[in-house]
């Protein structure tokens, strides 16, 4: 371990940079970064990654879609995070997959082994580990979190989880090949900005605010005909209208995409995507240009899991995967690689309180209405599954919020939000969150806050009042 004193910023801290070494020569290790606070506060923080993880998190700034002037180690947190078992991938290589201590790090097991050292570096340190530990992250760190509450529960008091990354590869490429298997059923930007055009002026005002944001999903999509798109026979190329081929490729993701073989927990369908609710397809979906799709997220991704996680063949390719020869195989990682189990008793404790009859685990799900990486229904499906478990007891430590216009860290609503302050304030005092309010950091509407609202209701404008602030909003359900 290396470790050094930093002065800069609110707060001095102690730096701790190390490593967990697999037992097997080889296989890479876990490092981590640990933060000590002077004036600490006895509370830890671990922050989750991101993408195919392979960079050190630093643990330093703020946590997923906080405020810049909430950083929890500036707060008196003892922060840390780790690069999920491998370094070096960069962009969309998955490459370490080929090894199997390194995949399985990815896929959950790094979280344990960055708490464990983070709380023996801690106990080291300070002369006591800490009173409370929380974890916070988005994406892939959603994934994460999820992981820590299902397989790891009884480690930590207090969870958020935003956006989880599932084992999503077979529903993205039934997406990708719906755009790029056949040619011209891909949307370029202009078709791109047609579409979501076209869907806000059906569906942005039935919320009562016309604000570029769709708050009530559910209206819209009875409200919403992707039809009174399609081009006339015989249309000029160019027009701005779309194809039946684009429109098919559209409809593939905006239902729910089925399997003839199931994920983990019985799981046999996926999606649907917000593509008729103002999701943003460029980027994931679809590229800007509309050509083969090879610099969408979606090739990008599934071509580093197709390659080292599902064939372990680095010669294979996003065009020619045969997803029916390897249903087996996505199957197997299905089972160590989605956090989907509603069991989470460990986490919660027994009856909700821990040994002290203290009530503990707390768990926060944020999901974005427009996510085209990890789409609403996923995360819904999941909050679903929970109260079919735990029924009315799960709102003693159970919130999930659907934030209209949020897609995968960015959108219409770009939010931000103190997850960590109102989660702690549920664990340590019992407070659960009430009427949370959420700030847009976009920066053409940067300042603008909106209720969030508990799934499934969303904010509807009151009819009065300055729309660009929340208490001109209430929860209303669908």
């Amino acid at each position: 371990m290396e470790a050094r004193r930093i002065e800069e910023g609110t707060r001095p801290f102690c730096e701790v940079t190390g490593a967990v070494v697999s037992v097997r020569d080889g296989d890479p290790p876990v490092r981590f970064r640990v933060n000590l606070p002077e004036g600490w506060n006895g509370k830890a923080v671990q922050f989750g990654g991101g993408g195919f993880d392979g960079t050190l998190v630093g643990a330093q700034g703020a946590i997923a879609n906080g405020p810049e002037d909430a950083a929890p180690l500036a707060a008196g947190y003892l922060t840390y995070g780790s690069d999920g078992g491998h370094t070096g991938a960069s962009g969309f290589d998955g490459s370490f997959g080929m090894n199997e201590t390194a995949m399985r790090n990815y896929l959950g097991e790094s979280v344990k082994r960055a708490r464990d050292a983070a709380r023996a570096v801690a106990e080291l340190y300070y002369g006591k580990a800490p009173a409370r530990t929380y974890f916070i992250g988005g994406s892939k760190g959603g994934h994460e979190a999820l992981v820590a509450a299902q397989r790891y529960g009884s480690d930590y008091d207090g969870i958020v989880a935003y956006y989880p990354a599932q084992l999503l590869t077979p529903v993205w490429q039934r997406l990708w090949q719906a755009a790029y298997g056949s040619p011209g059923h891909a949307l370029d930007s202009a078709q791109q900005a047609l579409l979501k055009g076209a869907v806000l002026r059906s569906c942005d005002g039935l919320d009562g605010l016309e604000d570029g944001i769709v708050g009530n999903t559910k209206a819209c999509a009875k409200a919403f005909d992707v039809t009174g798109l399609l081009c006339p026979e015989g249309g000029a190329e160019g027009a701005p209208c779309l194809s039946s081929g684009q429109i098919e490729a559209l409809r593939v993701a905006a239902n729910p995409v089925h399997f003839d073989y199931a994920f983990a927990q019985g799981i046999a369908q996926m999606g649907p995507f917000p593509v008729f609710e103002g999701g943003d397809l460029g980027g994931f979906y679809m590229d800007q240009s509309g050509k083969d799709g090879t610099k969408t997220a979606y090739y990008g991704f599934n071509s580093g899991v197709i390659r080292y996680f599902i064939t372990r063949d680095p010669a294979a390719r996003v065009e020619d995967f045969d997803e029916a020869r390897w249903s087996q195989r996505i199957q197997e990682l299905s089972r160590i690689w989605d956090a989907k189990n509603p069991d989470i008793d460990a986490f919660r404790g027994p009856d909700g309180k821990d040994a002290k009859g203290t009530r503990k685990g707390k768990l926060m799900l944020v999901q974005g209405s427009t996510d085209m990486a990890v789409p609403p229904a996923e995360t819904s499906a999941y909050f679903q599954s929970l109260e079919g478990r735990y029924g009315t007891s799960l709102d003693n430590f159970v919130r999930y919020y659907l934030v209209p216009g949020f897609g995968h860290g960015h959108g219409s609503f770009t939010l931000k939000w103190d997850a960590l302050g109102a989660l702690d304030r549920w664990v340590e005092q019992g407070i659960a969150p009430q009427d949370p309010i959420g700030t847009d950091g976009a920066s053409e509407t940067s300042g603008r806050s909106r209720p969030l609202c508990r799934y499934p209701a969303y904010p509807r404008y009151l009819g009065s009042g300055d729309p660009q602030a929340a208490a001109s909003f209430e929860c209303t359900l669908p």
